[in-house]
């Protein structure tokens, strides 16, 4: 990072995260779900669910200061992420095991103007990205069958990505004590 005043300041970096979660859900046998008695027959089914998601980007921004008034910042990251998920009943083997990879390069470029000290405009373009993912199948799938199943093509959702123009102003009031966005 370089925040000297001068004619540039930037920043650059890595970013890295994994997160797992595991957990276990007991669920009734299906012939005491199906006669709806609420009175289990036999023991509790655990269902195991193992869930890892692992990313990570690359990053930079630079701020030009072109004149006293006028500055430009350019930035971009770079990401690269991984999910994976399987769910298993303890009496079958492996239901449902699914790895997925997502990357994406988004960037921002911002344009800011100070009119006086109390009155700044600015434009800003940014492009945001969020990865996809896996809908969680309903354990009542696993154990009852198709008909409380999710279709195919709900099991698994796509990443998003939002382009984002902003034009704005902050003008300062009351010696700096009120800021109007």
């Amino acid at each position: 990072t370089n925040e000297s005043g001068g004619k540039v300041d930037y920043v650059f970096g890595y970013w890295y995260q994994k997160s797992e979660l595991d957990s276990t859900t007991l669920v009734a046998d299906p012939a005491d779900i199906a006669t709806l008695e609420g009175r289990p027959q036999r023991p509790d089914t655990p269902v195991v669910s193992d869930n890892t998601d692992e990313t990570h980007a690359l990053f930079g921004s630079m701020t030009f200061h072109l004149s006293d008034n006028l500055s430009v910042t350019a930035g971009a990251r770079y990401t690269d992420a991984e999910k994976s998920a399987n769910q298993m009943i303890a009496s079958f083997p492996v239901i449902d095991d699914q790895t997925r990879a997502f990357s994406e390069t988004t960037y921002k470029l911002n344009v800011q103007y100070h009119f006086s000290d109390a009155v700044m405009g600015y434009a800003s373009l940014d492009r945001g990205f969020k990865s996809g993912g896996f809908n969680r199948q309903e354990t009542l799938c696993f154990v009852l069958g198709a008909p409380f199943c999710l279709p195919e093509d709900r099991l698994t959702f796509d990443p998003e990505t939002t382009d984002a123009f902003e034009l704005g102003a902050k003008i300062d009031f009351a010696d700096g004590r009120v800021r109007l966005n």
